[in-house]
């Protein structure tokens, strides 16, 4: 329902939390994926996402681009659940009370957010402009990328509530659209345009952080309902994901979830 994916949600249960494809768990996650997507669409009517104008992959080198830019990406996931992990213990050392805890982390979110209002809330205006060409120069979208990565750390350190789902769709569209600048704009390598990179970074970013790779690439297609940009994203989150895994771990539920003793698998 949050991003019109019916049948990506679908998948995430099977891939995420169940970790196997049952008859029986079939029918009714079908049945709440669909009831989800009918009460949003056609009783609310709402909008999409984000709308993406792509023709298609216009140089064939550009795969290799793609396989880079998951490569990237891996170790841009790898750094930020390491400092998920580390921010968890860290703050309740530093800061002993609980109720100021939330409080310090609210602070520096919203001095930082006098500078670069940016990295407020889930950004989902933010990511939209992630995927327009010349929305943000490359010092901004670097300055940006860290900002959310370490504030969305110590937010969660902190106790705050909420996830690290969509912090990593914004970190990830940051970090294509960079990519994409440097490419394109410095390097001087044809290119199809900043938001298949944004859209692939998104992905391959969000996969290595939930350990849904199958989830994100048909997150993209139901999003965009376009194959060129599927598989362009498909190649970046195959790569993150093979890097994280081996480097990480599955997930960083995972090895949160192992951390207090439970084996999920």
């Amino acid at each position: 329902t949050a991003f019109n994916a019916p049948i990506a949600g679908l998948v995430f249960a099977h891939e995420v939390v169940l970790r196997h494809y049952a008859t029986q768990a079939f029918a009714p996650v079908t049945v709440a994926s669909a009831t989800g997507y009918v009460i949003a669409n056609v009783v609310f009517e709402r909008p999409a996402l984000f709308l993406v104008d792509f023709a298609g992959v216009a140089h064939g080198h550009e795969f290799v681009l793609f396989a880079l830019l998951g490569l990237l990406v891996a170790f841009a996931a790898i750094g930020f659940m390491r400092l998920v992990l580390a921010c968890g213990p860290w703050i309740p050392r530093l800061i002993g009370h609980p109720a100021l805890r939330p409080g310090a982390a609210g602070l520096a979110v919203g001095l930082t957010a006098l500078a670069l209002p940016d990295v407020l809330g889930i950004g989902t205006e933010t990511l939209r402009f992630a995927t327009i060409e010349g929305a943000f120069g490359h010092a901004e979208l670097i300055v940006l990328i860290l900002a959310k990565i370490v504030l969305t750390a110590l937010c969660i350190g902190a106790g705050f509530s909420g996830g690290v789902f969509s912090p990593a769709l914004l970190i990830g569209s940051l970090i294509g659209a960079l990519f994409w600048t440097l490419v394109s704009g410095i390097a001087g390598i044809p290119t199809s345009g900043v938001a298949v990179y944004a859209i692939g970074a998104m992905m391959a970013f969000a996969s290595a952080v939930i350990g849904a790779p199958l989830t994100c690439i048909l997150i993209v297609f139901e999003l965009t309902r376009n194959y060129d940009i599927t598989i362009a994203a498909m190649v970046a989150v195959v790569f993150s994901n093979l890097v994280a895994h081996r480097l990480f771990g599955r997930s960083l539920f995972d090895v949160q979830l192992a951390r207090r003793g439970m084996d999920f698998s």
